[in-house]
């Protein structure tokens, strides 16, 4: 069996540093939300085999839902710190998974 690839999109938090009304994960850049472009370009990516988002689960998948991606596996809902959600939830799989992760509250 190949390699297995994940790309663990970390989509949550409240932008506090980032400012504003809006928290910067659903900020649109050119009329697309920003969470919307990282999950195309995994997406576009022949490197990744699934996506895992991590997040306000509800309001992602509404989002996310209008564009039909194939790559998400699921959504999971955020946790108190990152270490946390990567700890016990993102990687609570028996599998072995190599990920590529992008989180989204540093950028």
């Amino acid at each position: 069996m190949g390699k297995f690839t994940s790309a663990v999109i970390l989509a949550a938090g409240n932008g506090t540093r980032f400012g504003g009304k809006v928290k910067k994960q659903y900020v649109e850049v050119l009329g697309v939300p920003c969470v919307v472009r990282t999950v195309e370009a995994f997406e576009n990516c022949s490197l990744i085999d699934e996506i895992i988002l991590v997040g306000d689960t509800e309001a992602l998948s509404e989002m996310l839902e209008p564009y039909s991606f194939k790559k998400i596996s699921r959504f999971v809902s955020g946790g108190e710190t990152i270490t946390q959600v990567l700890s016990y939830k993102v990687w609570a799989t028996p599998e072995y998974r190599k990920a590529a992760l992008k989180e989204l509250e540093r950028v």
